[in-house]
């Protein structure tokens, strides 16, 4: 548990920032010993960050972009779960809150997601993330042009 112990906080100091020299003193040793003892242990912590990382963005940030049936399941969810107390009893708790993202700010959502799956990675993330960001792209541009760009047009309704 000592050993468990010390990596942890090894991998902690490493990542915020310290020195293989900084971390050397305590451990009695040089920096290179320190560094060639523990740089495999804080590699596999960060190799495993990013690749929870990368997973976390791909559940939260590339969910389908209009999902009726979720919204409706997740009325249903908070129908079910709603205390006595609760001031709110609107019928469509969760659906009746969405707004329809237009197409440019959800340009600009796609966008922000490809930033931070690439800060994620030392690195291209996985091809197959990239993929679904480009799929949506297109999507919606064949949709804009299939519009004549009406979709864009703030007087127009979605």
């Amino acid at each position: 548990m000592a050993q468990r112990l010390i990596a942890a906080a090894l991998v902690l100091e490493r990542t915020s920032g310290a020195s293989w020299d900084e971390l050397a003193d305590p451990l009695a040793v040089t920096a290179a010993e320190a560094r060639e003892q523990w740089e495999p242990t804080v590699a596999q912590w960060e190799t495993g960050l990013e690749a929870e990382r990368a997973a976390s963005l791909a559940r939260t940030s590339m969910l389908p972009v209009d999902s009726p049936a979720t919204a409706v399941e997740l009325d249903d969810w908070v129908r079910r779960h709603r205390e006595p107390a609760d001031l709110d009893d609107h019928p469509h708790p969760v659906s009746g809150q969405l707004q329809r993202m237009d197409p440019l700010r959800e340009f600009l959502h796609l966008a922000g997601t490809r930033r931070a799956l690439l800060a994620a990675h030392h690195g291209p993330p996985p091809t197959a993330l990239l993929a679904r960001i480009s799929d949506r792209e297109g999507n919606l541009m064949a949709a804009l042009t299939a519009s004549g760009g009406r979709e864009m047009d703030s007087d127009q309704p979605p």
